[in-house]
């Protein structure tokens, strides 16, 4: 992630998630308590990479709660995914906040 742009998603009203992007990647934030460190050539990093979630379509991206975005493709529910062409014709009616 580029760091220099990291943010956190919210709505255009001003709701703030729980999720933070750099505008090409996403990471789950929420509930998290502690972190795994590694150094390399003397610089310490975390390692977020089981936060990060793939796939997210940013464009189409739109916000349901604190932990709960969906895009043109899937639901995400803090770190979880599921594609919408999994729920079998379940119709949702969505509210962005």
């Amino acid at each position: 992630m580029h760091t220099p742009n990291l943010r956190t998603i919210t709505s255009k009203n001003g709701f703030e998630t729980n999720y933070i992007t750099d505008g090409k990647q996403v990471i789950f934030g929420g509930g998290k308590t502690g972190c795994s460190v590694i150094k390399k050539n003397g610089k310490e990093y975390v390692l977020a990479k089981n936060w990060m979630i793939d796939g997210i379509d940013l464009p189409s991206l739109r916000i349901l709660g604190r932990d709960l975005l969906i895009d043109k493709n899937a639901l995400y529910y803090g770190e979880n995914v599921i594609p919408l062409n999994k729920l079998n014709g379940l119709k949702l009616i969505i509210k962005e906040l």
